[in-house]
C-alpha cells in the first residue's frame, strides 16, 4: 500500500475557504466507493489539516500524482495554506495489534 500524506499550516482568517475549497475539490474527485482522499483536521492545532491518500498500486498512485485533478487539488493546498510536510510511505505488511 502506499499513502500519501500532506501536513498544512492555514492562517485562521483562511480556515473556513480552505475547508470549503477542498471539501468541494475532494467531492468532486471521488468516484463511488472509491474515494481519493480525505481531509482532517487536527486535535492538537486548530489551524493544521492532513490530507490523505492511499494507494494499492504504485502504477495508479503514480497516474493520480501527474493528473491535472490532483495539481488542482495541491494548488489549493499551496495558495490557502502552507505545506508543513509532504511523503509518501510505503507499507510492505501490516499486523493486528491485538
Amino acid at each position: 500500500m502506499y499513502v500519501i500524506s500532506v501536513r498544512v499550516e492555514v492562517d485562521t482568517d483562511k480556515i473556513y475557504e480552505f475547508e470549503s475549497s477542498m471539501e468541494d475539490l475532494i467531492k468532486h474527485q471521488q468516484i463511488p466507493d472509491d474515494p481519493y482522499g480525505t481531509l482532517y483536521r487536527s486535535t492538537m492545532v486548530n489551524n493544521v489539516f492532513y490530507y490523505q491518500e492511499e494507494w494499492m498500486n504504485r502504477n495508479e498512485m503514480d497516474k493520480r500524482i501527474q493528473s491535472e485533478k490532483f495539481r488542482t487539488l495541491m494548488g489549493c493546498i499551496k495558495s490557502l495554506g502552507e505545506i508543513l510536510e509532504s511523503k509518501i510511505t510505503i507499507i510492505n505488511k501490516t499486523k493486528e495489534l491485538y
